[in-house]
């Protein structure tokens, strides 16, 4: 096994980061950075022979968090980390439903008063909730549809380093999949494994995508 190289800095209680399938600490150097200034940080970079699979990985903690002085197993780090991660899961799903039923009064209220639920995402919520009349709520969402018409004729680069990026933009041949306004109806397929690839024509369910799906995005779904 290749020892790892550790990076120890700052001061207060300990924060170990795994790497994750980058496998180099550098990647995650801004992080660590804004950390150190308030706990104790710990990270390394995955060594090169993990000819051992998942187990090598492991020796890999197991040999950090000795050195580090850290009175743990990588088997209690790994279920803490589990724990934490279905914790904030349970959170923002909490947080989500309470927006959703939110979202959903609101429709209510707009339909009420003549506003699809279009015009209304063109409303700030203190201008609803000041009382303002519905001429003056129709006035915004003129205006701001307007705005927002001469905002989408506006291309700029995917990512903007420095200002410079502006002044020329590059357009890639290359179409992002994000999520668009588009409806599409087909049947579904729920993907456990790289073993399921009769997903062309399909909409496709995975229950845990990230990471090792890309390659879905070879086929025509």
């Amino acid at each position: 096994m290749t020892v790892p190289t550790i990076v120890d800095t700052g001061q207060g209680p300990p924060l170990v980061l795994v790497p994750g399938m980058q496998g180099r600490w550098e990647w995650m150097a801004p992080s660590v950075d804004a950390l150190a200034t308030r706990c104790r940080v710990v990270t390394y970079s995955l060594g090169r022979a993990n000819t051992g699979g998942f187990d090598s990985f492991i020796d890999q903690l197991d040999a950090v968090l000795a050195e580090a002085g850290l009175d743990m197993t990588p088997e209690e780090l790994l279920d803490y980390i589990a724990l934490a991660i279905k914790a904030r899961e349970q959170a923002k799903l909490a947080f989500t439903r309470n927006i959703s039923d939110a979202l959903s009064a609101l429709a209510e209220w707009g339909e009420d008063a003549g506003f699809d639920r279009q015009e209304l995402s063109f409303l700030p919520i203190g201008l609803v909730l000041s009382g303002a009349g519905a001429e003056a709520l129709r006035d915004h969402i003129v205006r701001e549809r307007d705005a927002y018409q001469i905002n989408r004729a506006i291309r700029l680069p995917h990512l903007i380093c420095e200002p410079a990026d502006i002044d020329v933009v590059r357009l890639p041949l290359g179409h992002p999949t994000f999520i668009t306004g588009a409806a599409v109806t087909a049947p579904v397929r729920r993907l456990n494994s790289v073993d399921s690839t009769d997903i062309d024509d399909r909409i496709v369910l995975i229950e845990s995508a990230d990471p090792g799906f890309d390659w879905i995005f070879s086929h025509k779904l």
